[in-house]
Parts: structure tokens; sequence; C-alpha cells
């Protein structure tokens, strides 16, 4: 059985300059109940990650590149950590692929679309040591954009 998480009231902050150098590259932030959760180099990254968990945000409403706002972000998504269960992991029909940050790892995700309209990213949680792992800044390219996307 695995570890179920469902986040919600999650907020899209964009970032000034200023704002921007406090961080390792990032423009666009997601706070889960005010609190950090992910960041993105890219806005095509940030769209791509919404778009896998059924996410959306008001784009009239985000601001131009370099100018704070903060706004709500519609939707909520699970994520479930299988430990022991590697099997049933493997046998999960899924809609979509992705890669799952986990323990400093990025490893395979897989999305399905649950009865209930929300998303689930089922990946293998780290104490499972045949879990598939990507190459550490590959995936963060892909996963935040890179920095040759972002100038």
């Amino acid at each position: 059985m695995p570890y179920t998480r469902t986040y919600d009231n999650l907020w899209l902050i964009t970032l000034t300059p200023e704002q921007h150098q406090r961080t390792c590259n990032y423009w666009y932030l997601v706070q889960q109940n005010f609190g950090p959760f992910t960041a993105f180099t890219t806005r095509a990254a940030l769209l791509r990650w919404m778009e896998e968990r059924g996410l959306s945000v008001d784009l009239e409403k985000v601001a131009p590149h370099k100018q704070h706002s903060s706004l709500p972000i519609s939707g909520s998504f699970r994520e479930a950590a299988y430990l022991g269960d590697a099997d049933t992991f493997q046998n999960i029909a899924a809609d979509a692929e992705t890669r799952q940050l986990s323990n400093a790892e990025y490893t395979l995700g897989k999305i399905t679309h649950d009865e209930d309209g929300l998303r689930t990213v089922h990946y293998l949680n780290c104490n499972v040591r045949t879990r598939q792992v990507f190459n550490y800044q590959e995936s963060r390219d892909i996963h935040c954009g890179s920095l040759a996307e972002a100038l």
C-alpha cells in the first residue's frame, strides 16, 4: 500500500530580478499552504509540470516576466510513494510518465487520471534499491527548465 499525499492550496509566485537573485536561477515558485513546494527557471517548464498534474492558473493574471505576482493555482493532485511493493508499481497502467524528484534523485513517475478527477504521480520510495534513477542535471533541466532556455 503506497503512502499517498494530496496537494492543494497551491500558489504561483513570479519573481522580480531582486527576488530572482536569491534563488538558484528560478523565476517561478510554487507554494503549498504558503510554504515552498517546487520552483522553475522557465515558464515552459512550469506549464509542463502543471499540465502533467491537471493544474491551471489564469495566465491573463500572471505578471510579465521579471515582475512580481502571486495567484492561486486551480486544482489539486496526489503523489503516491511505494515501498516494498515494487511489483504493484510496475503494473500501474499510466496515462503518462515523468521524472519525479525523491530524496535528491530523479526517478520514474507514473501519472494516472483517477476516478475522482485528480491525477496521481506514482513513484518508488528511495529505499527501493532497484528503482530507476535518472541523471540529475539532465532531469533538473527537464523539470525546472534549463539555463539556456531562460536566457
